[in-house]
């Protein structure tokens, strides 16, 4: 099995490069099946696909799954999907497309052949990794109060709350990375998932920002 992620801000360039994909692998049509959810892609939608995955094609030799949207896979359904990568059936070829590969945990990353179509995403200085790895902590050992307190500074605004959870969100993933390069276990990516998630839910949905920053905080 191969399986390719197509990162890309514009979908229809992503979704246009993993049909080059199939047809370069010489896919029937018959033997591609296409995924698409513009809200949530739940752990159901991925073991229906692990069920299908290892069906044998239908007309050529060679099987392929399109998976569209990934950033709006919930993290048990990442984690269901991380299974398939990890005990690949024969004769397939998974193609997910994202517009932002930081909502995916690393270990899917790591399974992936990745392709970017877009220019890439200016990388954290280490400076702003450190203020937001410290701000965490400081939010880990904060009473409810100041975690509201935080909440109400940083969720004024969508824009401004998605910008503050992507920056936590890529500082988590460089200090995961960076421990399992040094073969130490990670206790951060329960945490990465749960600010994955906060960020899919305010940017595919019309909820206070503020609110949502609060539940994160206080459930952390």
């Amino acid at each position: 099995m191969q399986a390719f992620l197509i990162i890309s801000s514009d979908k229809k360039a992503s979704e246009d490069y993993a049909i080059e994909i199939v047809k370069h692998e010489q896919v029937e049509k018959l033997d591609i099946t296409i995924i698409e959810n513009e809200k949530t892609i739940g752990i159901g939608q991925v073991r229906n696909l692990q069920q299908s995955l290892f069906l044998k094609p239908l007309k050529g030799k060679v099987k392929a799954t399109i998976l569209k949207n990934a950033e709006n896979l919930t993290v048990e359904a990442q984690n269901a999907l991380l299974k398939v990568l990890e005990e690949p059936p024969p004769n397939t070829l998974i193609i997910l497309t994202i517009s932002n590969q930081d909502l995916l945990l690393p270990t899917i990353l790591s399974r992936c052949k990745i392709i970017k179509l877009n220019k890439k995403t200016p990388e954290l200085l280490q400076k702003e990794i450190t203020q937001y790895l410290n701000l965490l902590k400081s939010l880990l050992l904060a009473e409810a109060g100041e975690r509201l307190k935080l909440a109400q500074d940083y969720g004024q605004s969508k824009e401004e709350t998605l910008v503050f959870l992507e920056k936590v969100i890529r500082a988590l993933r460089n200090k995961i990375i960076n421990e399992a390069n040094e073969g130490l276990i990670s206790k951060h990516p329960y945490i990465l998932a749960s600010f994955q998630s906060a960020y899919k839910t305010i940017s595919t949905t019309n909820i206070n920002p503020r609110f949502c920053l609060e539940n994160l905080f206080l459930t952390l």
